[in-house]
C-alpha cells in the first residue's frame, strides 16, 4: 500500500543542514535517501547476538539520532585503528561546529551496543 508511507512518516525528507548531509555519497547508502527517515531493518545486536528490527530500538520521543553503518577493520588493522567512524565521534564529542557543542546538557558520545 503505497500512501501508508504518510501516515506513517516516511515521506518527510529534509534538506541538507548542519544535521542533515548532501547526497554526494548517496551511491554508499542506495535505497536510504539521504535525509528521508528510514523503514525498520532486521540487524543482529552486536552485544548479544540477537535479531532485532533496528527501528524497534528508538523510542519515537521527537529526539535526534545518529546512525553510522561502518565496515569492519580491513585486513590486518586493528579495530582500534583510526578510522572516519572514531574521527566522526570525535568530531561530535569535541568540536565547537558540532551540533551537540550547540546543545545544552548534549549527552556524551559513546558506542552503541548495536
Amino acid at each position: 500500500m503505497r500512501t501508508a508511507e504518510f501516515p506513517a512518516g516516511f515521506m518527510t525528507e529534509y534538506s541538507p543542514s548542519m544535521i542533515v548531509a548532501e547526497a554526494t555519497h548517496q551511491n554508499l547508502a542506495t535505497g536510504f535517501p539521504v535525509g528521508k527517515r528510514f523503514k525498520s531493518a532486521p540487524v543482529v545486536r552486536v552485544c548479544d547476538t540477537n535479531p532485532v528490527q533496528l527501528g524497534h530500538q528508538a523510542m519515537a520521543d521527537g529526539r535526534w539520532r545518529i546512525y553510522v553503518f561502518a565496515d569492519g577493520a580491513a585486513p590486518g588493522e586493528s579495530a582500534a585503528a583510526p578510522s572516519p567512524t572514531a574521527d566522526l565521534a570525535a568530531w561530535l564529542a569535541n568540536a565547537p561546529d558540532s551540533p551537540l557543542a550547540a546543545t545544552p546538557g548534549a549527552p556524551t558520545v559513546t558506542r552503541g551496543s548495536m
